[in-house]
């Protein structure tokens, strides 16, 4: 993907995600972490421009392409 030196739970979470928001809640079961976890990842990328966050009822997290 890049070169960045990304964690194995980062590098995991990217995997989960597409075009369609997917929740932390959601994330977190598939990379087996908690939410809270999922969501300071993804503070992460959302900083490093991999990801983006959808707010609303339907939100969650999609992939940067």
């Amino acid at each position: 993907m890049n070169n960045l030196n990304l964690s194995k739970i980062q590098n995991d979470i990217l995997k989960c995600l597409s075009d369609e928001p997917i929740t932390a809640d959601l994330i977190g079961i598939e990379v087996n972490r908690s939410p809270g976890s999922v969501r300071n990842q993804c503070q992460v990328l959302s900083a490093l421009n991999l990801i983006k966050g959808v707010p609303g009822p339907k939100g969650g997290y999609i992939k940067i392409k």
